[in-house]
């Protein structure tokens, strides 16, 4: 039998980093600009790289 531990969800969450005080707004700018980078990327490549037969 394993013996149960209480871990408050605060510690949990301050040791994944997902405080959503301190570190929200860096993380939306910073998956925004990963998703318009990338999106921009795949359509300059499709258009003028992939080429219909």
């Amino acid at each position: 039998m394993r013996p149960e531990i209480d871990v408050p969800t605060s510690t949990i969450l301050s040791i994944s980093s997902l405080r959503d005080q301190l570190c929200w707004w860096p993380n939306i700018t910073l998956s925004c600009i990963f998703f318009v980078t990338f999106a921009t990327a795949s359509f300059i490549t499709m258009r003028f790289y992939a080429k219909e037969k």
